[in-house]
């Protein structure tokens, strides 16, 4: 019974924690629109020269490792400021998001970099760097 109900109490610990960040990260995003994946190309980076699907990528991998809704945040709001909430949600999901950039664009990503990665827009431009040149250029 004491390992049950410790087992309960830290699961309605965390409910409530996991509850309490969504809401706080639904108030940060509260009045932006939704964007799907076209829509957030064409607003932040329709002019930088990284491919459609590069962008697409990075947020699909950031929607699979983080359970909450992103599709209001923008492409510099920033991990390291308010925005860090996201990273309260599953504490392993900093990592888990590391290494689904690395699996999906079959790149290796050093630590000293990841630590960088304080937005969307530095994730997808640290993976876009980071693709061969042949596939760099195949998307020109």
């Amino acid at each position: 019974m004491g390992l049950a109900a410790v087992l309960l109490l830290s699961f309605l610990l965390m409910s409530s924690i996991d509850r309490k960040t969504k809401r706080k990260l639904a108030h940060l995003t509260r009045d932006r629109p939704s964007l799907d994946d076209n829509a957030f190309y064409d607003l932040s980076f329709a002019d930088s020269g990284i491919p459609r699907d590069v962008v697409a990528g990075v947020r699909a991998i950031f929607r699979e490792n983080i359970p909450a809704d992103l599709s209001a945040l923008g492409a510099d709001d920033d991990f390291s400021g308010n925005f860090q909430v996201i990273w309260m949600l599953d504490s392993m999901s900093s990592v888990e998001v590391v290494v689904g950039l690395e699996k999906a664009f079959g790149i290796t990503i050093e630590d000293s970099e990841a630590e960088r990665v304080t937005s969307i827009r530095k994730a997808v431009e640290l993976v876009w760097s980071k693709l061969p040149t042949s596939t760099r250029e195949q998307s020109a």
